[in-house]
This record gives structure tokens, sequence and C-alpha cells, in this order.
């Protein structure tokens, strides 16, 4: 909840994309630690350097968000956690049609991060934002959030969309929509 370094996976230059819309929130928040865009894609966004792959940041990363869609997610967080990230952010539901006996998609990325002992804020979730660290990795609007005392852990991410919707009569201290619960529950 406090990371001291950020990789977007999944960074985009599309404005409509959910990896633009990250890159604004993070830096809107002030968050003073490290951001780095993750996209083969791209060698800059926005005027900032994007790695082909987050083995390819230099340094550590605390928190991998995962801005990516549920057929790159298994992928994804497996290199976060091959890359030694802390702990990972999921956006995408998760849920795919697959075909045989094997585990599902979000079995399976459950399992990959309690064997690496990796917290999970999602899937399916909205994110979370941390006044204390101006740490800002959700879909809502943090432009129009005064910081303040109250918190709110719900894993619904409409309940948190709409709590953000009354923002200016709220002001957050910590707000957190933890989706699936992965790794870690609202408990």
């Amino acid at each position: 909840m406090a990371p001291r370094s950020i990789a977007l996976v999944g960074a985009s230059a599309r404005p409509e994309a959910y990896g633009n819309g990250m890159i604004h929130s993070c830096l809107s928040a002030g968050f003073a630690g490290d951001v780095f865009l993750v996209n083969p894609r791209y060698e800059e966004i926005e005027g900032l350097a994007c790695y082909p792959a987050i083995d390819d940041i230099p340094g550590a990363v605390d928190l991998a968000v995962l801005c990516v869609a549920n057929e790159r997610l298994e992928a994804a967080l497996g290199d976060a956690i091959a890359s030694g990230a802390g702990a990972a952010a999921i956006f995408a539901s998760g849920y795919m049609a697959e075909a045989g006996d094997g585990p599902a998609l979000t079995e399976r990325l459950a399992t990959m991060a309690r064997d690496a002992a990796m917290p999970i804020c999602g899937g399916n979730s909205m994110g979370f934002y941390n006044s204390a660290s101006k740490t800002h990795v959700s879909l809502g609007n943090r432009d129009e959030w005064p910081d303040g005392d109250v918190a709110m852990i719900s894993q619904s991410g409409s309940v948190s969309i709409a709590m953000t919707a009354i923002a200016g009569r709220l002001n957050w201290n910590l707000l957190v929509s933890s989706g699936q619960e992965l790794t870690v529950t609202a408990a």
C-alpha cells in the first residue's frame, strides 16, 4: 500500500486505455517514488521511458500494476514474480472460457502469487488509493479526492466507484477495492 516504486505493465499511449489512465492516476496523486512504464510497443509515453519488459527496469519494483487483458495476465504476473516485484494490483477479471480439466486462470494466478508470497490487490479490482504514500493505482478519479481521515475497504468495485462519486463529501485516507481477493482479503 506504500510502494517506493511502481511498474505499470501494459502502459499505453492510447488515451482511452486503462494503461494510459493509470499513468495519469499515479502522477496526479503526487507519488514521489519511481514510476516505470512497461510495454514492448513503445520506447516512451508522455515523456517517460517505457521498458520492453519488467525485467528491463533498472532497480527494484515494489508494486507491479498489471494493466493487461486476461489473455496476458498469467504471463505478466509470472514476469512480475520472476523480476522480484513485491506486490501486484490486478484489474482484469481473470475469467476466461478455458478448455480442459486444469485449474481456472484465477486459481492459477492465486497459486503463483501464494507460492511467491506476493500480496495481490484484486483481480477484478478497482485498485487502491493511499493518501499517506500518495499512491493512486485505481480506476477512480484522483483529481477530486481531498486527503482526509476516511478509510474504506470494499470487495465491490461498484461500491468503490459510488464512494468516489461522493468524494466532495468524504476526504479519503485509504480506499481499497479488493476484488477477488486472490491472496489478500479485506480482513
